[in-house]
Parts: C-alpha cells; sequence; structure tokens
C-alpha cells in the first residue's frame, strides 16, 4: 500500500491507502489564488489575498471530505505538541487528538508533513517536521503524547510521511548536518555533491520512527522542489510561496 494522487473536485489529493482516517496532503491545482500564489494557496500569512486563500481553504476541506475546519497551530519549527481542540494561535508543531470530527493539520511549503493513526484507540496525529523539528524529534514527540494521553504504543500506529524536499534538492549547511548526527544512519539522509551537503529529511524521519518501533512506516517519496505543477516550494519559489496542508480526521 502506498500514496495515490487523487482527482476530486478540480483538486488532486495526495493519499496514503494505508491510513484508514480521513485524511489528505494538498498539493498546488485547483484553487482560486493567482500568479506566484497560483493556484490552491491555504496559507493565510502568505501574502496572498485573503478572501482567495479562504475559498481555496473551503475547497480543501469539502474535497477531502473533512467535518469542518481544520485545528492548526502556530508552527515554530520545534518539538512542542498541542492537544487539539485548542486556542487559536497556539504556538507547536504537532497536533493530536481522539476525537472523532476533529480535523487537525499542518502547514508545509518544503518541510515534512506526518500523519498518524493509531489502529487500536483511534487516535491521531499532525506533524510539521523541518530541519529543526527533526533534530527535535518532532515525530517521536507526538508519539509520546499520544501514549500519555492515549495509551496509544508504537507498534500500534500507522504512519504516512508525505511529499517534502527532498536529498536531491535539499542544500544545507555543516550546522544542520551536525545537528542531525546523533541520528542512527546519517549516511542514508545526508549525501555530499561537490563539497555540498544534501539532505533527504523524509529518510531521517522515517529513522526516526523506526528507532522507537513504529509499526508501519509509509514514505511518498515526493519531492516538492522537483515538481513545481504539482507543488509549491519555499526553497524554489521564495517567501512568496503558497502553503500546503497535511490532514487527518479521526472518523
Amino acid at each position: 500500500m502506498g500514496f495515490e494522487i487523487v482527482a476530486r473536485n478540480g483538486l488532486k489529493l495526495v493519499q496514503c491507502s494505508a491510513l484508514t482516517s480521513r485524511h489528505a496532503f494538498s498539493t498546488r491545482p485547483g484553487g482560486v489564488s493567482e500568479g506566484v500564489y497560483g493556484s490552491l494557496n491555504l496559507g493565510l500569512s502568505s501574502g496572498d489575498e485573503r478572501e482567495r486563500v479562504l475559498e481555496n481553504r473551503e475547497r480543501f476541506y469539502t474535497s477531502a471530505g473533512f467535518s469542518g475546519p481544520l485545528h492548526v497551530g502556530h508552527q515554530i519549527h520545534g518539538a512542542v505538541v498541542n492537544e487539539a481542540p485548542m486556542e487559536p494561535g497556539t504556538k507547536g508543531d504537532a497536533l493530536v487528538t481522539d476525537r472523532p470530527g476533529v480535523p487537525i493539520g499542518v502547514f508545509v511549503a518544503d518541510c515534512v508533513p506526518i500523519l498518524l493513526e493509531d489502529r487500536q484507540t483511534g487516535a491521531v496525529a499532525a506533524v510539521h517536521s523541518g530541519w529543526r523539528g527533526t533534530a527535535q524529534k518532532a515525530v517521536v514527540a507526538a508519539i509520546e503524547a499520544m501514549g500519555a494521553r492515549y495509551g496509544t504504543r508504537p507498534e500500534d500506529l500507522v504512519v504516512a510521511i508525505g511529499p517534502s524536499i527532498k536529498g536531491c534538492c535539499y542544500q544545507v549547511g555543516s550546522e544542520v548536518v551536525e545537528a542531525l548526527s546523533q541520528f542512527p544512519e546519517p549516511a542514508a539522509f545526508v549525501r555530499k555533491v561537490n563539497g555540498h551537503h544534501y539532505l533527504d529529511l523524509q529518510e531521517a524521519n522515517r529513522q526516526l520512527l523506526a528507532e522507537v518501533g513504529v509499526g508501519e512506516v509509509h514514505v511518498s517519496g515526493m519531492c516538492t522542489h522537483c515538481d513545481a505543477d504539482l507543488f509549491f516550494s519555499y526553497r524554489r519559489d521564495g517567501e512568496k510561496s503558497g502553503r500546503m496542508l497535511g490532514a487527518i480526521e479521526r472518523v
């Protein structure tokens, strides 16, 4: 079981067949935004027109089948975990819930969106993991929070690692390599080409999940930087890049 691109209502949604919860990773086509934000920009802080972004979000929620607007946090590139529902503007990069009908999500434009589902308890989580969040093991913090709150065991989890910038495109400095040097096999996600380091965050997070004993991990392998027609990319497009969502809802 793997990932597929599903066309629905003019949108293209990336989904993982292993997850039974309602979920989706958004892509670029199918929205009303124009220019550099064309077309399904979901980020209100990107500089796009507010009305267009709200319309795009409504299209995404409806096409993915979510019960309503997502619960999202104010992301800070860390490992803070919050339980949804929560107050708007709550800072953190991971959300957990065991409530049906409470969709949760994280914004991305190159960072890794990770969706988790507990097949025993029904609890779900959404994690935003850039290199800082990966170094701080944000996805492990989410699993620990699920364990403390809902009794989740890593071996009962199914995890989908969504589209992000990959090692083919993500050039990083030595400080990033150093921050991830404590991982089990950094050579598997950091490569050096012509004196430059390239980082694969999907593989780094897969290692974290394997290290804590997660039962089933699916990796999209999709690179947001490579495919400008399908994905936004902050590294490729700059500050005016649109934003995408990775979201999940217990049903």
